[in-house]
């Protein structure tokens, strides 16, 4: 192959790929969560990173809000709180510095339907979930 041949296919593959880079619709997001433990975390950031078009999602655990990164041709924020929810959360848009509605603290199997409150204060209860390492 030939080094104009090689330039001409060099162009070419920028030419095709520089829309994609360009052009690409990312955005980013906070949603509001009732998470209140590390398997909550790894639950809700499995499912937000299943959805086709997110590039990121961070949840930090003790706002309870979830990061997260999207090309907003192939996803919207409606659709990821939705992906929250159906992992078993209350979700919701964060709207920084506006009125955030408060969520009902979670409850899930791992807690034997307690909420953290209650079991925190239940060695075997909590062996068993917010303390467990969970493997990601």
């Amino acid at each position: 192959m030939t080094n104009k041949v090689k330039n001409q296919l060099i162009v070419l593959a920028i030419f095709l790929l520089l829309p994609a880079f360009v052009f690409s619709k990312s955005e980013q997001i906070k949603i509001l969560t009732n998470a209140h433990c590390e398997n909550c975390k790894v639950k809700i950031e499995k499912a937000l990173k299943k959805v086709s078009g997110v590039e990121e999602a961070n949840l930090d655990l003790p706002s309870k809000i979830a990061e997260v990164k999207f090309n907003s041709d192939q996803t919207n924020p409606e659709f990821l709180v939705q992906a929250v929810q159906k992992a078993g959360y209350e979700a919701s848009i964060f709207k920084d510095g506006g009125e955030n509605k408060a969520l009902p603290e979670h409850k899930d199997e791992h807690c034997n339907g307690q909420s953290k409150n209650e079991h925190s204060k239940d060695s075997k209860t909590k062996a068993k979930c917010c303390d467990t390492k969970i493997k990601k």
